[in-house]
């Protein structure tokens, strides 16, 4: 268990803002030790300090997964954490401008994004997330995921909730900058204001059985490997398939003769 979360000392952000002007292997393995010590420990020791009220949580590795783009740089440039409960919590980013808290829904399937539209459109589960939202919005909240210029096809353009009709994913944040708070304990309550405000949110969209958490895009991005592991695994053991089918004749035949042999 980490120490008691205390907020991040001033030197994270001078770690951030080094990162972002020389962002090799080089600048890392000598500032190491502070990303460790005024970066990530703070933030496990968050994440920890908001399990009990939110179950457990996920701080991101800082290496970026560099394979198929096109920007080469080795590290991302914040560290970012989020809870793995699914139906509460919420998602925690802190870079060299400041924290941004976010909750809600990110990834969604087609047949996911057809029920969600479904749901919007219908005035008696429609309703009730118009005025979520807007509640949200005017405490301060800025809600994403609205990608769609127009209504999709088969809904009225003039659709009184036309804007959520719009959205293909839904989440709320909230960036609070750069905070004297920020290095003090205090930091973990503005954390939590955002994710309890967000409840009635994350309640919406749990009862109408939609869009996936907030969580699900981060989780990919560490599942990736365990998917390429399967199909390692899957290829493997075709060719195991293989072998038996062509040579279980000869592999008989040899266990037969060691019978034999200890038989005699």
């Amino acid at each position: 268990m980490s120490n008691a979360f205390q907020g991040w000392p001033e030197d994270f952000q001078r770690f951030f803002i080094g990162l972002e002007l020389d962002n090799s292997k080089r600048y890392f393995d000598a500032n190491r030790s502070l990303y460790e010590t005024v970066v990530k420990a703070p933030m496990v020791a968050l994440i920890e300090s908001l399990e009990d009220e939110f179950g457990p949580g996920r701080v991101f590795r800082i290496n970026r997964d560099i394979r198929f783009s096109k920007d080469k740089s080795p590290y991302k440039t914040n560290i970012a954490a989020f809870t793995t409960s699914g139906s509460s919590g919420g998602y925690v980013s802190l870079d060299a401008r400041g924290l941004t808290v976010a909750s809600g829904r990110y990834e969604v399937t087609p047949e996911q994004l057809a029920k969600y539209r479904a749901k919007v459109a219908a005035e008696r589960t429609g309703s009730p997330l118009a005025t979520i939202v807007s509640k949200l919005e005017k405490a301060g909240y800025t809600t994403a995921g609205e990608e769609l210029k127009r209504v999709p096809g088969g809904l009225p353009q003039d659709h009184p909730r036309a804007h959520l009709l719009r959205h293909k994913r839904l989440y709320v944040h909230k960036n609070f900058g750069l905070k004297p708070w920020l290095g003090s304990s205090a930091a973990r309550k503005y954390v939590v204001k955002v994710w309890t405000d967000a409840k009635p949110l994350n309640d919406w969209l749990a009862k109408q059985r939609t869009l996936r958490t907030l969580r699900g895009t981060f989780a990919a991005q560490r599942g990736q490997g365990m998917v390429e592991y399967a199909l390692i695994l899957v290829l493997v053991s075709i060719v195991v398939i293989v072998i038996l089918l062509t040579m279980g004749n000869q592999i008989n035949n040899v266990f037969s003769n060691v019978v034999a042999a200890l038989g005699a």
